[in-house]
């Protein structure tokens, strides 16, 4: 891997990891004390009122390099030789959808069976999800008008 696509996967784990522990702190500064009490009976994220554990920090950083490693195999060369971006990157958005589903499940963020626990994950997940896809468009115009731009200078001096 080159230092490029390490630099760039270290920055979406990063900001990934950041997003989450975010999100997790304003929603329990937004919960009331009564809500929060009742949330620490289902979730292990808001078990420790007002705080997050080690324990959930950790989970937190191991899915934000899951999400990084998972970009690096969609966005690099190394599976998909030949597939269009826009390909890649529905593919890597779904797989991240299904890790994250997963690790709901598995560290027991909030009760699986719920309804109401899985309506609540689906806003807050797709909240974060659409700014998630936003921000990669954004970056993917800017890094197109960027390519659009040298190539245009080529061409100029080609031409001279």
């Amino acid at each position: 891997m080159e230092k490029h696509s390490i630099r760039k996967s270290l920055e979406c784990a990063s900001l990934a990891f950041m997003m989450q522990v975010l999100v997790a702190l304003l929603v329990m500064w937004i919960t009331p004390e009564d809500v929060a009490a009742e949330q620490a009976k289902i979730s292990s994220i808001f078990a420790h009122r007002g705080m997050l554990s080690k324990e959930t920090l950790l989970q937190f950083l191991v899915i934000a390099v899951i999400v990084a490693l998972i970009r690096f195999l969609f966005m690099s060369d190394c599976l998909f030789r030949n597939t269009r971006v826009s390909t890649r990157t529905a593919g890597m958005f779904g797989t991240i959808c299904v890790v994250v589903i997963l690790a709901v499940w598995k560290f027991r963020w909030f009760h699986s069976t719920s309804p109401s626990a899985w309506i609540g994950f689906i806003v807050g997940f797709g909240l974060c999800f659409g700014i998630s896809v936003l921000a990669a468009r954004k970056n993917e115009d800017r890094d197109n008008d960027e390519m659009n731009d040298a190539l245009r200078r080529i061409l100029k001096e080609q031409e001279k």
